[in-house]
């Protein structure tokens, strides 16, 4: 190498705070981003706790993105290590800055996250769905809701797509939250608190098993897939091995599995299911959801994750036993 070439690596090297040995290098020579976190043993996750992507059940950790990451660490040979941001939009601004390897939290792919963020393949598809109240009127159309009759999450990808349907209709005006999560909506819908919400279909299949009056209007978007987030820097070994795999677990007929393992029951009740589970939610949730919301505050994990786990346990039944001699609502 040139002293001229050296020495300007240096001085670079001083300006930015970087190693200079680190500038010296080519490319080819430095460790993929893979190897640096295989180097460190760990894969550090951004994810979002529900019913659809990751929740703690009575074994430990579970969800579909729980399951998918854990999967493709133990297959790097590094631990998975999740973190939580407060809101969708520190989520997406940690993933965009390099603070986390990846997002696995049931994104939607938008053209607009698509400019700061770098999308793997697609898992999994869901359509945007306006949800009202059962007995309340359905609209048929965005031109029939009056304005602020809509909430949603703040920097949602529901609220991407409000802003896109907006220039079409200019009457459509909605209240973007940053306090709450899009259960909490969901559940203001189901208590006639809040007119209407918009949900990811998947999201209000899983939200209908506990809120009984949730319905969907109608879709507000064609299907979109839901992919891993990547930083937008960096080389792209992490995603090329992230595809790799997914592109395995969907030859294999694992990813299928999955799939089928967390959504198959929730569109399968038959009328005597849906029979009993009204009755069950009007008779016994009232009774226990005091000690589901207490569990909550001790836990930090939602009431309503722990009373649909409770709900696939026992039937909300105090006295049920299990096989194996365990009593309990959550046996």
């Amino acid at each position: 190498m040139p002293i001229r070439r050296v020495l300007m690596a240096l001085l670079l090297g001083l300006l930015l705070g970087a190693p200079p040995l680190a500038l010296w290098l080519a490319p080819s020579q430095q460790p993929s981003v893979v190897q640096r976190l295989q180097a460190r043993g760990e894969l550090i996750v951004a994810s979002r706790r529900a019913p659809t992507t990751w929740y703690r059940g009575p074994e430990g950790p579970k969800g579909l993105e729980h399951d998918l990451v854990q999967d493709f660490a133990q297959g790097l040979g590094v631990e998975a290590r999740f973190v939580f941001p407060d809101d969708i939009g520190h989520l997406l601004q940690m993933t965009s800055q390099g603070a986390v390897h990846l997002a696995a939290a049931g994104l939607t792919v938008t053209p607009e996250r698509r400019r700061f963020l770098r999308f793997g393949q697609p898992y999994q598809e869901v359509s945007e769905q306006l949800v009202y109240r059962l007995g309340s009127r359905r609209p048929r159309s965005l031109d029939e809701i009056a304005p602020y009759e809509i909430q949603v999450v703040a920097g949602s990808a529901h609220e991407e797509t409000l802003r896109r349907l907006q220039r079409r209709h200019p009457g459509l005006k909605w209240i973007a939250r940053r306090e709450v999560d899009l259960y909490q909506l969901l559940e203001g819908v189901e208590r006639g608190e809040i007119r209407y919400t918009v949900a990811d279909s998947n999201d209000l299949l899983m939200a209908a098993r506990i809120y009984r009056h949730l319905k969907a209007a109608f879709d507000l978007s064609e299907h979109r897939p839901l992919a891993w987030a990547f930083p937008p820097f960096g080389d792209d070994s992490l995603r090329q091995a992230a595809d790799a795999y997914l592109a395995r677990i969907r030859r294999d007929g694992t990813l299928a599995r999955l799939l089928e393992h967390y959504y198959g029951h929730a569109g399968r009740l038959n009328f005597v299911d849906k029979r009993d589970f009204l009755r069950h939610i009007r008779e016994r949730l009232p009774r226990l959801r005091p000690y589901f919301e207490l569990a909550e505050r001790q836990t930090g994990i939602d009431w309503r994750l722990l009373a649909a786990i409770a709900y696939q346990e026992s039937h909300w039944d105090p006295k049920a036993k299990s096989p194996t001699g365990v009593r309990g609502v959550m046996m």
